[in-house]
């Protein structure tokens, strides 16, 4: 409000806080790690705790803006693509239009019935949901890998 003089003291719920690593005081208001700054730096740039396996393990096992390491970012990523491609290919109808092959999910693929109307790669589009990807996929027909060269050679 105006006209108020907020305290010159450290916020209450902070102000008997000390750093679990150095026994320093911790004078930042929304520090949840329990360091203080120049402690969080150190083990920042050290260590980092990755919130997929629960474990604490060195910066160099995780990209610059992730908070899971490589490993588990690698599999999470993965498990996103194989899910938004089972939804994809379940969209389509789960079997080449042409010869009716359904046995291996990686070997069906999505042809553009007319290139000219593509305005992306469903191979390429890893991050987006089946609802916004819809309107693609309707201008595709799903293939087998094997008819899917064959309705390209013919095109040739």
């Amino acid at each position: 409000m105006p006209g108020i003089k907020k305290p010159d003291t450290p916020h209450s719920r902070y102000s008997n806080k000390v750093c679990r690593s150095c026994g320093g005081k911790i004078n930042r208001i929304f520090n949840r790690s329990g360091l203080c700054s120049e402690c969080y730096v150190k083990t920042f740039n050290t260590e980092r705790f990755c919130l997929k396996c629960n474990t604490i393990k060195p910066a160099n096992e995780f990209t610059p803006t992730s908070v899971y390491c490589k490993k588990c970012l690698s599999k999470y990523t993965n498990d996103k693509w194989k899910k938004l491609k089972k939804d994809a290919v379940e969209y389509k109808g789960g079997r080449c239009e042409i010869c009716g092959y359904n046995k291996c999910i990686a070997a069906l693929e999505f042809h553009h019935k007319n290139s000219s109307e593509k305005e992306f790669n469903i191979g390429s589009v890893r991050t987006l949901q089946i609802s916004l990807i819809a309107d693609e996929l309707d201008k595709c027909i799903l293939l087998c890998a094997n008819c899917h060269r064959e309705a390209h050679n013919v095109i040739s």
